[in-house]
C-alpha cells in the first residue's frame, strides 16, 4: 500500500502515511505519541524507522499529527480493527485489548 501512496505523490496527489495497528506498536507508542515516560532500552522511534528506511520523503517522525481519541471514538476503533477476525492471531488480539493501542492516530503528510 506504501508504494501505490509514493507512486500517487509522485503524481502529483496530495498523500499521508499513518501508524498502521497493531504492526506500529509492537513495542508499544513512542513517548511523543503517548505522553508517557521513556522506559529503559526501549527506542520505538528505532524501530518505526527501520521500517520507513524505504521512504526517502517520509518527513522527520516527530513532525507527525498526533491525535489522541475520545474514549467512545477509541472504542470503535478496536471493534473495527477486532472485526479483522481471520488475520488477528491470539496474540494480536491481546495486544489490541489494551485501550492504550487503538487510542491515538498518528500521520504524517508526505511533501509534494
Amino acid at each position: 500500500m506504501r508504494d501505490y501512496a509514493r507512486a500517487a505523490r509522485r503524481g502529483g496527489l496530495p498523500v499521508e502515511l499513518y501508524a498502521d495497528l497493531p504492526y506500529c506498536t509492537s513495542h508499544g507508542w513512542p513517548v511523543w505519541v503517548s505522553g508517557q515516560e521513556p522506559q529503559d532500552g526501549r527506542d520505538v522511534d528505532a524501530y518505526w524507522r527501520f521500517f520507513l528506511r524505504g521512504v526517502p520523503e517520509m518527513p522527520p517522525l516527530r513532525s507527525a499529527a498526533v491525535e489522541r481519541l475520545d474514549a467512545s471514538t477509541a472504542a470503535a476503533k478496536a471493534e473495527a480493527i477486532l472485526s479483522y477476525e481471520a488475520s488477528l492471531n491470539y496474540g494480536v488480539r491481546r495486544l489490541l485489548a489494551d485501550p492504550a493501542f487503538h487510542s491515538f492516530e498518528v500521520r504524517w503528510g508526505l511533501p509534494a
